[in-house]
């Protein structure tokens, strides 16, 4: 492997030498700073003539604030020492130390060394390989370090953005608010957003960035990186479009197949009451069966719609709040410590109420009269079971929690098909009652599945939750 370049800045050429062949030598600050593109490693006498190596560190920290800097001034001066330490100095060898060039090789070889533990070369190394652009602006906003992902992401080389403002690669940021912008930031402090940079071309790409205020030395940096972030907005853009279509789909349930629904259902109220028939028992039977599918269908197509705008949510609130819809005298509710999830908390208390009603229902040996797979209004009455509701988390799988209950569990059914939509045990079902809660689930990135559960009944589990 090629060494990284050394640049010797001062009159010893004959020391200059000892450190290799790869080495570079110039005599005063302003060949220095001309010469700094694609150094690594600079290795600086204090006597420059018109100007000294402390004023060179200066003006190499504001333009590579990551090269490797070696001052070697001729004695061991305190006050030198200090200063350039202040200046951020990688390491300081004064001339007349026992075996200096020795010294010298061995300290600028670690250096060159990419798998040496500090230094520029080692830097480099590291942030040239990520997969993310990397920045790093200097206190006024310009440019003073890109990493290839960067260059390559805007079409750019980096000569065209180092000393370049950010202001003008990203057209969202006001230059007059810049600065008061820029200092609001703690250092330490981190913050996300999604913006657009501009290519070479003119035009624009989405990124998301991670933009960090930071200290080295004496001086303020910011670290910034940037990803593209084009499919995630075609992904999110086309989500959009399925949840419009899936309103749409919504609407015309709602509004084209319910309206007549609730006519024939007045009319046949009002022809119960005019003869006594036992058709319409019949009739009004099926009308009330078509307006249960009617809903469940119209819950399916709403609560399956992606989430995009989740909240953080208390799991244990969430799942209370749904038992007080669905629970019974006869069946006992049991929560452990579960913690918050991003959610929507509307469509996650549905995951519950069909859950609830599911064990509430399923779990009893008796005939429910009551539908056993969607969730109406009021109370239903239940068997005396015990349902609980747990936070897991397997060693090394994504945890989740799980609804589970000590009733009949899944007597002659196969757990893989009780999320069908349509499938049912009970003559008054319509089927959807768990199809919605995988529909659900899913809309929030989970996935589900059926077991039996320790009690012998039926478990529910909720997969793929990141706990915060």
């Amino acid at each position: 492997m090629t060494e990284p370049p050394v640049l010797y800045v001062g009159r010893d050429h004959e020391t200059a030498t000892t450190l290799g062949e790869d080495v570079a030598t110039v005599g005063s600050l302003d060949e220095a700073l001309s010469a700094l593109d694609g150094v690594d490693c600079i290795v600086s006498e204090y006597d420059l003539g018109e100007s000294d190596g402390l004023e060179l560190l200066d003006a190499v920290r504001d333009r590579r604030p990551t090269v490797s800097f070696v001052l070697v001034p001729e004695t061991g001066d305190s006050e030198i020492a200090s200063r350039a330490v202040d200046a951020d100095v990688t390491a300081f060898l004064p001339q007349d130390l026992l075996e200096y060039e020795r010294r010298l090789r061995e300290r600028v070889g670690e250096l060159q060394n990419p798998d040496a533990g500090e230094g520029g070369p080692l830097f480099s190394k590291i942030v040239d390989g990520v997969g993310v652009g990397v920045a790093l602006y200097a206190a006024d906003g310009r440019y003073r370090y890109v990493n290839p992902n960067y260059v390559e992401m805007l079409d750019r080389s980096r000569q065209s953005l180092v000393d370049t403002p950010i202001w003008e690669i990203n057209p969202e940021i006001d230059p007059d608010r810049f600065e008061e912008y820029w200092e609001s930031f703690d250092v330490g402090e981190t913050r996300r957003a999604e913006t657009t940079h501009r290519r070479s071309n003119g035009t624009v790409v989405p990124v998301e960035t991670h933009t960090t205020a930071i200290t080295v030395g004496d001086r303020r940096y910011h670290v910034g990186t940037i990803t593209d972030i084009s499919d995630r907005l075609a992904d999110r853009t086309e989500l959009e479009r399925q949840n419009e279509r899936l309103e749409q789909f919504a609407n015309v349930i709602s509004h084209d197949l319910r309206n007549p629904l609730d006519v024939a259902m007045g009319r046949t109220t009002v022809l119960s009451e005019e003869c006594d028939s036992e058709h319409l028992t019949a009739i009004s039977g099926a009308l009330d069966r078509m307006d249960e599918l009617i809903s469940d269908v119209l819950t399916l197509a709403r609560e399956g719609r992606e989430i995009t705008d989740p909240q953080q949510v208390a799991l244990a609130q969430v799942a209370e709040t749904a038992w007080k819809t669905v629970g019974t005298q006869q069946a006992t509710l049991s929560v452990g410590e579960l913690g918050e999830v991003q959610a929507d908390a509307s469509r996650l208390q549905r995951l519950f109420e069909n859950l609830f009603r599911n064990a509430v229902e399923h779990g009893s040996t008796g005939n429910p009269t009551a539908s056993d797979d969607a969730v109406e209004h009021g109370r239903v009455d239940g068997a005396d079971i015990t349902i609980t509701v747990e936070r897991f988390d397997p060693e090394g799988s994504v945890g989740g929690f799980f609804v589970a209950d000590d009733g009949v569990g899944f007597e002659d059914v196969d757990p893989d098909e009780v999320f069908e939509e349509g499938f049912t045990t009970s003559e008054t079902g319509t089927g959807f009652g768990l199809a919605i809660v995988q529909s659900v689930a899913e809309a929030h990135g989970w996935t589900v599945r059926a077991r039996q559960s320790d009690e012998g009944g039926a478990r529910i589990d909720v997969l793929g939750v990141e706990w915060r």
